[in-house]
């Protein structure tokens, strides 16, 4: 029986070479908290480390965390989140980050990870890579997948002779209208189709951006989102940490920071085995969404320190 065992974060969010306005914008612990992540993946003896996006927001400024990550005894992975194009070109993060490309795959213990960048935004009819925040001025054509990508994406499926998992910032899920999902998911959800009609299998899609803990099962395939190794993103803004602590960090009004990076490690069997180990931290200083907004759900997602621990089955034949 085949098995690859993999450790999986998103949104960690190391950000001390934006500018000198935000040379603390989030809680300065990122790099201990990456530390905790490649620990953990050593002591679970992983097959490899992959982060869903947003490792950081200007890569020529995080060298000692990049050189780190990418240089660990444990092969390690990138996919690209918005963020990570901030301060650079699509093109800079990608050789920064020593990708192979954009996207890509790599095939593992006889299984197919597919990693997809839906980092570009449509307007007037053409797919503009995000470079330089270029995004930001562009929310409602936000989070497109290029259409030689879905070539590619088509053809990388069909050729697979393994079962696959899709590793994305975004969420490829197609209830998810209000959650920031990918703009054309629905032409990645018609592969996906294609493919299991034709002996394909799908097994899992992963992503980060929500930076929330949320897992459900769409047309043979678990989709799950990884929760922020950092912390929640809110508004409207609090002002309920220690004083010293707000004045030390500019955007800390905005943040609900988890204690510990919560993560992932993941279990796959080629007959269908999902074991999901995620695990549980606290808010730090108490501040939850119940204490700053005064529920602890938003747009009707709890938010929660955490990653869920799951284990369920997912046949591998879906035509008999």
């Amino acid at each position: 029986m085949n098995k690859v065992k993999f450790s999986v974060f998103a949104d960690l969010h190391l950000s001390r070479g934006m500018d000198e306005k935000y040379e603390h914008f989030w809680l300065g612990d990122c790099e201990a908290r990456l530390d905790a992540i490649l620990a953990r993946a050593k002591r679970e003896k992983v097959d490899f480390i992959i982060h869903c996006g947003d490792f950081c927001h200007n890569p020529h400024a995080e060298t000692a965390a990049l050189e780190k990550y990418n240089n660990f005894e444990i092969p390690t992975y990138h996919v690209l989140g918005n963020h990570d194009m901030d301060r650079l070109t699509l093109e800079e993060t990608v050789a920064a980050y020593g990708m192979p490309a954009e996207y890509y795959y790599f095939d593992k213990n006889g299984f197919r990870f597919i990693v997809l960048n839906e980092n570009y935004y449509r307007y007037e009819g053409e797919d503009v890579p995000y470079s330089k925040g270029n995004y930001y001025k562009f929310g409602p054509y936000r989070d497109v997948i290029s259409r030689p990508q879905i070539a590619w994406l088509e053809e990388t499926v069909m050729s697979s002779p393994y079962p696959m998992v899709i590793l994305s910032h975004g969420s490829l899920m197609l209830e998810d209208e209000k959650h920031a999902a990918v703009k054309n998911r629905e032409e990645v959800q018609d592969i996906f189709r294609r493919a299991h009609q034709n002996g394909k299998r799908i097994l899992m899609c992963l992503n980060g951006h929500l930076h929330m803990n949320y897992m459900r099962i769409y047309e043979h395939v678990c989709y799950l989102d990884i929760n922020s190794a950092s912390m929640y993103w809110l508004t409207p803004p609090h002002h309920l940490f220690p004083e010293e602590f707000h004045e030390k960090y500019f955007g800390a009004q905005s943040l609900l920071i988890y204690n510990d990076p919560v993560h992932a490690v993941i279990t796959l069997s080629d007959d269908g085995m999902i074991e999901i180990e995620g695990m549980e931290s606290s808010f730090f200083h108490g501040v939850d969404g119940k204490a700053a907004i005064g529920s602890d759900c938003w747009d009707n997602r709890k938010i929660t320190p955490s990653v869920l621990s799951e284990k369920l089955w997912l046949p591998m034949e879906l035509n008999k």
